[in-house]
This record gives C-alpha cells, structure tokens and sequence, in this order.
C-alpha cells in the first residue's frame, strides 16, 4: 500500500489527484489522453494538466500499465 502523506505533491498535483481519484475506478484503468481530458474539464490547461499527470507518476500516486493509468492502493483502503 502507499501513503500519500509521505510525499508532498503541492497544490496543482494534489487537485489533480482529487480530479483523477473519481474519474478512475479503483479496479479499472484510464487512457492518460481521457486523463488529461478529464483535468482540462476541471480547467487546467494543457501544460498544467501534463506536468501534474508526470509528477503523480513519479511520486507514485499513479503508476502505467499497457498504457493505462491506475490510482496507487491507498494506505487505510481496503482490498477486499
């Protein structure tokens, strides 16, 4: 599991990652191009909205799988 607490994102990542934890179903991946979408709806513009994308990939907030973007099992959810 991760903690998000452990790794600061600042503001633009952290409202991104609130956007992107309602848009993707924990069992279930996003294409990044509907993930972009989806910020760009919220307002982001197209560089904000990629620069957030590539930090919570590297801050491990979400990780890629065959070109899918999945939300990192949070600390305190459950698998189950």
């Amino acid at each position: 599991m991760y903690n998000p607490t452990n790794r600061s994102l600042g503001p633009l990542s952290g409202d991104a990652y609130e956007i992107l934890l309602t848009a993707i179903e924990p069992s279930e991946g996003i294409a990044p191009e509907k993930a972009l979408g989806n910020l760009r709806e919220e307002g982001f513009s197209d560089g904000d909205a990629e620069f957030a994308i590539e930090r919570l990939l590297l801050r491990g907030y979400l990780y890629e799988v065959d070109g899918e973007l999945f939300i990192t099992e949070r600390a305190g959810s459950s698998s189950e």
